[in-house]
């Protein structure tokens, strides 16, 4: 079946709980700013890719309008080391979500995926970013588009995330937990079956979480499934 994502894990990217561990992690929270939703169609990409022809939707919807982006960022006491482990869309700060779905493309299947598997999309240098489908269209006729990917990786170099304006939309960039891989994205809903919340999760301390052994998990027990594929 493929890899659980379950309520409470997710939970730690919307509401202000810590995880009791036993690891010195613990978790703050920032909000950095609000993301411009125009088309109700929403992009989760590598900014660094260019390659803004191909880069699709998902196919849940989101309502039109301005929303706050929150970050949560873990904090390893052990190596003093500081990541950006869940980045959250709040479309409703007075409900927390009860149940979420995985967030697809089209032509992506849950049940298609194998044991332990997800599908992502990619990130290869080491930033990722959400904005709205109608800003991918801007971009892809945008010849100035192609200083975007050097302008953010140098200001993320010092800086955990950053808002570029884009056409009536905006792109919302952030460093990507620990770096390269794939990386989930999930819509929470309310009891009432509203959408609440867009979490897309960096896993970086996934395995902690759940109390797994990371010597006896094989590495592609992890890898999602690229959204370009």
């Amino acid at each position: 079946m493929p890899l659980s994502f379950d309520n409470d894990y997710l939970l730690l990217a919307v509401n202000d709980l810590q995880w009791e561990n036993e690891h010195g992690i613990t978790l703050r929270r920032e909000e950095i700013g609000q993301i411009k939703i125009t088309s109700g169609k929403l992009v989760a990409c590598d900014p660094t890719w260019d390659e803004w022809d191909n880069e699709q939707p998902y196919t849940q919807m989101l309502p039109i309008g301005n929303y706050p982006v929150r970050a949560t960022i873990t904090h390893e006491e052990e190596n003093d080391i500081d990541l950006i482990n869940s980045i959250a869309i709040i479309f409703d700060k007075d409900q927390l979500p009860v149940s979420w779905e995985m967030m697809l493309i089209e032509g992506q299947d849950i049940a298609e995926l194998g044991d332990k598997e997800f599908f992502g999309y990619g990130v290869d240098g080491g930033i990722a970013c959400l904005m709205d489908y109608d800003v991918t269209k801007f971009l892809a006729k945008d010849e100035s588009s192609e200083d975007l990917a050097t302008d953010l990786m140098d200001k993320l170099l010092d800086e955990y995330w950053d808002i570029v304006d884009a056409d009536k939309g905006n792109i919302v960039a952030f460093n990507a937990g620990w770096g390269d891989g794939s990386y989930p994205t999930f819509a929470g809903y309310s009891a009432d079956g509203k959408l609440v919340a867009v979490v897309t999760d960096f896993m970086c301390y996934f395995a902690e979480y759940h109390g797994l052994d990371e010597d006896d998990i094989e590495d592609d027990d992890f890898d999602g499934e690229d959204l370009d594929d």
